[in-house]
């Protein structure tokens, strides 16, 4: 009697063509040739057309959803600046090699007068990473940001600077946030 293969069931069945060569961790991904090789899950052999930064794929029972995660390739770094309002700096060291992707700043008091925030790496400023902490309506909570464009490559060790210039006259603490996508 003949059993045709795709009502085979239980141990009947057989691993995947390659399996063993396969290292672990290792998909199957076709070539679109009636072939195809194990490897790695990357970025490269998955439809992301429709995902937006920070979803994934998951799939739940064969149905492929979309859900929002973190991006595990991405990380944040905070930095408390004291008083804003004066021409001081503060520092924070980035434990990884990276890139910086986006600067914030969030204050602690309503701004009394423009005051930017520049941020550099080993002395040379981030490239449209200064942030101005505009006055005109602003308040306890408010966040500004910037999106640096280049000379925002770092090293696991290296410090990052950020420079006030002192715009404000009464005092303005914020808080800085670094978010850092992670080097292959």
């Amino acid at each position: 009697m003949t059993i045709q293969h795709r009502l085979l069931t239980g141990s009947d069945l057989h691993e995947p063509k390659g399996v063993a060569a396969a290292s672990s961790g290792q998909v199957y991904v076709a070539n679109g040739s009636g072939s195809g090789t194990w490897t790695k899950l990357t970025v490269a052999n998955v439809n992301v057309t429709a995902i937006t930064n920070g979803d994934v794929v998951k799939v739940v029972a064969g149905a492929a959803t979309g859900v929002t995660l973190n991006n595990e390739n991405l990380i944040t770094l905070n930095c408390y600046l004291a008083n804003a309002a004066n021409a001081e700096d503060a520092w924070v060291v980035c434990p990884i090699d990276g890139t910086i992707l986006n600067i914030w700043t969030s204050i602690y008091d309503a701004c009394d007068g423009n005051t930017v925030v520049t941020p550099s790496i080993g002395g040379v400023n981030i490239t449209n990473g200064a942030v101005t902490i505009t006055a005109a309506g602003s308040a306890a909570g408010d966040v500004d940001s910037s999106t640096p464009t280049a000379n925002n490559d770092i090293t696991a060790g290296a410090a990052i600077r950020f420079l006030s210039d002192g715009g404000a006259t009464t005092a303005l603490p914020l808080m800085i946030t670094i978010l850092v996508d992670v080097a292959d």
